[in-house]
């Protein structure tokens, strides 16, 4: 029998590894590093199809094609860069300027000595940069600069997607642009120098006005959208309240007792739309015609015109037997919600075709809903239906 492709590749891989000593010279060199390139070669790497586009939230985007794209720009720029001369013009007359110090360093054979030379150049000079109030300002002026890039390249996105009310790759594209119109004002600067030919002081007029209109451009940061005060969280409510529907339904004569339960500076409105059923947090209650009070589950997201993901997916990054226990856990609130069987077929059902449709499978959803019937079997029993019925109706 034929052995696996992997044990023969790995086989070769050793081979050449025992090949490659031989031709050092007989001797191994690192073999440790060649242990671990076999073991690499045996590392199988699966590319992966996914099953959802930019608009999922987990969808991160091609993230690595910044950098193929800044590579390629560094590669091109490097290509003129190379041909420039090893040395500047004019620069052997500077050299012997250069070599005094190592002369004089030169002339003391004693290390203690050389050091303790080194360190009053050192002292003199430093104490004559601080001296140089050109050099103090522009070292300033850099240090100010690289704290206001580093700011807004670490939190300009979090900043517009806050202030106003921006998604992440809007936002994204928003800082791009002002990077491409900041390195258009470095080529602007250069060609403004080279145009009016500048000089020293002329370049730092230059410098000088150009960061006082990026200061009073930078007030621009404060502006933003007003807030929104919530009433009853962040104000008190003017002077009015609406009135617990739940004390109205089926009860003509409470409007007769609204004077003596509230005080007369509240505005007392009526919410209900009939006197014959009101939702209290999540449950509607309702009488029928014979006056019996009646429960189903109330969730306000059933008016939305738009679909909420609001279970998991069971191809994340949960595990599947939790994500099925959402599903048991689901049946449960809806049959101690529901009175009638027809309500709680109907939620349990719109829940197995959401579910079904994010991957769940269709028989392991049958086996909780089976699991549920025979622990919980109280909160269905007053229902009289069979189990079979039961699954028959959901799924």
């Amino acid at each position: 029998m034929e052995p696996p492709a992997v044990k023969t590749r790995r086989i070769s891989v050793q081979a050449n590894s025992e090949r490659h000593f031989k031709e050092d010279g007989g001797r191994r060199r690192n073999p440790k590093l060649w242990r671990q390139v076999n073991l690499c070669t045996m590392l199988p790497v699966w590319p992966d199809v996914v099953d959802f586009d930019s608009s999922d939230p987990r969808w991160v985007g091609a993230w690595w094609f910044g950098f193929i794209i800044t590579s390629i720009g560094f590669l091109l720029v490097a290509i003129p860069i190379s041909g420039f001369p090893k040395a500047l013009p004019n620069t052997e007359k500077y050299k012997p300027d250069q070599n005094v110090h190592v002369e004089k360093e030169k002339e003391s054979d004693s290390i203690p000595s050389r050091v303790l030379f080194q360190i009053k150049l050192f002292i003199k000079a430093f104490i004559r940069l601080l001296r140089n109030p050109v050099y103090i300002s522009q070292l300033f002026a850099g240090v100010c600069g690289s704290l206001i890039i580093s700011g807004v390249g670490s939190f300009s996105f979090k900043y517009l997607a806050e202030q106003y009310n921006l998604s992440p790759d809007l936002a994204g594209i928003y800082i791009g642009g002002l990077i491409l119109f900041g390195a258009f004002g470095m080529f602007l600067g250069g060609l403004l120098v080279r145009i009016f030919n500048l000089s020293l002081v002329g370049m730092l007029r230059l410098c000088s006005l150009s960061t006082f209109l990026s200061a009073i451009l930078g007030i621009s940061f404060l502006a933003g959208c007003p807030e929104v005060p919530l009433v009853g969280l962040e104000i008190p409510y003017n002077g009015g309240r609406y009135i617990d529907d739940v004390l109205f339904i089926n009860n003509p004569k409470f409007a007769d007792y609204l004077s003596s339960i509230y005080p007369s500076e509240l505005e007392v409105k009526e919410t209900t739309e009939t006197n014959n059923s009101a939702s209290y947090l999540d449950i509607m209650l309702s009488y029928d015609t014979d006056g019996h009070m009646n429960t189903s589950l109330y969730d306000k997201r059933d008016d939305f015109n738009f679909s909420i993901t609001n279970f998991p997916f069971l191809s994340s990054n949960i595990p599947s037997s939790p994500a099925y226990g959402v599903f048991i856990s689901q049946l449960i609130r809806y049959a101690r919600a529901s009175t009638k069987y027809t309500d709680f077929v109907l939620r349990a059902r719109r829940l197995s075709y959401k579910l079904l449709s994010q991957g769940y499978v269709c028989d392991r959803l049958t086996s909780s809903l089976r699991k549920f019937y025979g622990r919980y079997g109280e909160l269905v029993i007053h229902y009289d239906v069979p189990l079979s019925r039961m699954v028959d109706d959901i799924l």
